[in-house]
């Protein structure tokens, strides 16, 4: 009883050391840092419907296109710009940026495929959830391999634990693709002193090349 007593106290105020805007939501603006995910191969493996399909190529992101969601979330430090009808992600990893309006809007209901798709939010009491779709099916869902079709719809809940930490649920859903949805955790720490860096994907690979060629 007494834990419990402890631990919900602990819940607390750690909730009260959260930032919040002036409408009340959680604030979570500012530079992240996420903990790696390099593959979600556990999770999706076992979901594929065609698991005799042609072996995956060289990764994409060779060839300096954008990785896609959530792979671009999943390495690289991120910004977040949070406004009452829009959140903005800027990203590190190839100087680009998501936009999430808050406005009520819907997604498209045809749209254009692009790499990071079309994402819309709204608030579920303290967590920010945002819905995203339209996306092209040259992407991998993560570093290790892991593709999906056009019809891909990404669920994400950003939820700031407490002043320097962030949860983050990603539910994928990919009916093509996989037997049904199935959710993969990040989690991201605030670096308050952290600013975002250009980041070339040319300059980057060249990088490689040479080092590779000196060994």
């Amino acid at each position: 009883m007494r834990l419990a007593i402890l631990f919900m106290i602990a819940t607390f105020v750690a909730a009260a050391q959260v930032k919040r805007t002036p409408d009340g939501k959680p604030d979570l603006s500012g530079m992240w840092a996420p903990e790696p995910v390099f593959s979600i191969h556990a999770k999706a493996t076992a979901l594929l419907l065609n698991r005799e399909a042609t072996p995956v190529q060289s990764d994409p992101d060779l060839r300096c296109t954008l990785p896609g969601v959530p792979r671009i979330d999943f390495e690289k430090p991120f910004k977040i710009l949070q406004h009452p009808d829009e959140v903005v992600i800027l990203y590190q990893d190839y100087t680009t940026y998501r936009q999430i309006f808050t406005d009520g809007r819907a997604l498209p209901e045809d749209p254009q495929p692009t790499w990071l798709g079309y994402s819309v939010g709204k608030w579920e009491g303290d967590t920010l959830v945002v819905e995203s779709a339209g996306f092209n099916d040259e992407s991998w869902l993560d570093s290790a391999g892991t593709t999906h079709s056009e019809a891909l719809h990404v669920t994400e809940r950003f939820h700031r634990r407490d002043a320097k930490r962030m949860d983050i649920a990603v539910t994928i859903d990919d009916p093509k693709t996989f037997s049904h949805p199935f959710t993969v955790e990040e989690h991201a720490r605030l670096l308050p002193a952290g600013e975002l860096t250009e980041w070339i994907c040319l300059e980057e690979r060249g990088i490689q090349v040479r080092l590779g060629a000196e060994r």
